[in-house]
């Protein structure tokens, strides 16, 4: 009956909701028969034009003096606040939304308890851990980190500051697996309470091109400075020294503080300025410098021979040159000894050659004569001698020939070309037929290839190598055979018989020039 009154400018939702309202608390009040009672109901209020107001009703029942029960309404219009908390909801369910959604990870625990109350999609790919694993439980479940002393100064941060931006720290996942992570963490409140969010950003990717960059800085460095070639590194654009190692400070005589941001040019270290111009020419047109020889002139102004390799790289971000000074001027210098001392030595043979033919031309024929008009006609013993004398100019004239001949090996070579190995094979076989046949020797061999060689000194190989075999041969059957193989870019040729071999301990002294292990009476 109460109720009637207020209930006919509801709706009938909102009529339910007075009427359960009532129920719940009138009878009681009633029954005490003194006092007042109020309650709030948000309630629908239909309007004369058919439009509904949400409204909150106030209502409060009390006891007159006469014992009577007083309503009082108090009724306010709360399509403002409506509007608000509707707004705010929806802000609520977009952050929701956007917190599990979020392909970052993030984690939210209460600062009271440290228990975390929410996380996300992500965090769970990220670390393996699902909602149930730690919804409800304290922050320990979820040991994400590796290392703990990163943990305390993450935390110590967070104390001295308030918040931490992009702590890097070793992270493991619930398997196990360990990566790296940047963590910000900050403080929010809601609703009177705190809470600490986290977000973990997986940098594994990062960190690992990282250090794999950085072991190839210090593979770079410690190769570098550690070579015994003289390394520089130089910028391209106008030539001057970023880095030097120590073998470069060796040659050079520069320590880095007097070489590192100036050029060549300015140090003068091209001996002759026109090598500068070739060396940039040789850059140019091959993009690369290979074994170029020239000289350079050191802090001390000595000047020293150099092969000078040159390749473009890019270093710290821009592009540069790197270049590999070896010193050549020992070998040079042997080298020039050496062709000097070819010289010579060509000469003296071919002078020693030339003079001692004169007078062995001399007695050899002073011998044959006597050993043309005196054999048979002085004792058996003056026969001896003679043949003996006359074998022995025979011998030294073979032996001052083939001296000549050694002395004009490199003078006599031929500029190589391509040519048939069998072909020079034909041609020795050729001037050894009479020993073949008297020898009796059965010759094989593999087929031979086409090679770039000089064909005249192939002959000589081959005529000396199967002449050998033929003069030092046992008693049975003589069988030589010539084998090849590929060997890499090359190819391994072996002349093998079955003669009288030699024995391992003579290896060195065999081939020697003009030596001999056996008399030549023998073979």
């Amino acid at each position: 009956v109460l109720a009637q009154p207020v209930g006919d400018a509801l709706t009938p939702e909102s009529q339910q909701l007075v009427s359960d309202t009532l129920a719940a608390n009138l009878p009681g009040f009633i029954a005490r028969g003194s006092g007042t009672l109020s309650f709030v109901n948000e309630v629908d209020q239909p309007c004369k034009d058919g439009s509904i107001v949400p409204t909150e009703v106030t209502t409060t029942y009390m006891f007159d003096e006469e014992g009577k029960v007083q309503i009082v309404g108090v009724s306010r219009d709360i399509r403002q606040r409506r509007q608000a908390e509707r707004e705010l909801q929806e802000a609520r369910d977009f952050l929701y939304k956007l917190f599990h959604q979020d392909p970052i990870p993030k984690t939210l625990a209460r600062l009271s308890d440290r228990v975390l109350v929410d996380g996300n999609e992500a965090a769970g790919r990220l670390t393996g851990y699902s909602r149930e694993d730690y919804l409800g439980k304290t922050a320990d479940v979820m040991d994400v980190w590796a290392d703990p002393a990163e943990r305390r100064r993450f935390f110590e941060i967070y104390q001295r500051q308030g918040y931490v931006r992009d702590f890097e720290m070793a992270f493991k996942s619930k398997s196990g697996e360990v990566g790296w992570a940047s963590v910000n963490g900050e403080m929010i409140e809601q609703a009177g309470e705190k809470y600490f969010l986290t977000e973990i950003i997986d940098i594994t990717g990062r960190k690992r091109t990282e250090l794999a960059l950085r072991q190839s800085q210090e593979n770079f460095a410690r190769a570098f400075d550690t070579n015994p070639a003289a390394l520089a590194v130089t910028r391209l654009e106008e030539g001057c020294f970023l880095r030097i190692n120590a073998a470069h400070t060796r040659l050079m005589g520069y320590e880095p503080g007097e070489i590192l941001g100036r050029t060549a040019g300015e140090l003068d270290i091209y001996a002759n300025p026109g090598e500068r111009q070739e060396v940039l020419r040789l850059l140019a047109e091959n993009g690369s410098v290979q074994d170029h020889e020239l000289a350079i002139r050191t802090k001390s102004g000595a000047l020293r021979d150099v092969a000078i390799f040159i390749e473009q790289f890019p270093f710290d971000g821009q592009p540069c040159l790197l270049s590999a000074l070896l010193d050549i001027t020992e070998r040079k210098r042997m080298a020039e000894d050496l062709r000097r001392s070819n010289a010579e030595l060509e000469q003296f043979a071919y002078i020693a050659s030339h003079d001692l033919q004169e007078p062995l031309r001399t007695v050899a024929g002073m011998v044959q004569l006597l050993q043309r008009r005196y054999q048979n006609r002085l004792d058996e013993r003056a026969d001896e001698y003679i043949h003996y004398a006359v074998e022995a100019s025979e011998r030294m004239q073979k032996l001052i020939n083939d001296l000549l001949d050694y002395s004009r090996v490199d003078r006599q070579g031929r500029p190589f070309q391509s040519i048939s190995l069998d072909e020079t094979l034909v041609s020795a076989l050729g001037n050894l037929r009479a020993a073949l046949v008297d020898s009796q020797a059965h010759l094989t061999h593999d087929p031979l290839p086409m090679v770039r060689a000089d064909p005249v000194q192939m002959v000589q190989v081959w005529q000396n190598l199967v002449g050998n075999a033929i003069k030092f041969r046992a008693e049975r059957p003589l069988e030589i055979h010539i084998g090849v193989e590929r060997d890499a870019g090359s190819w391994r040729f072996a002349v093998r018989d079955n003669g009288i071999g030699i024995d391992p301990q003579y290896f060195e002294r065999v081939f020697l020039v003009f030596q001999r292990l056996h008399t030549r009476s023998k073979y």
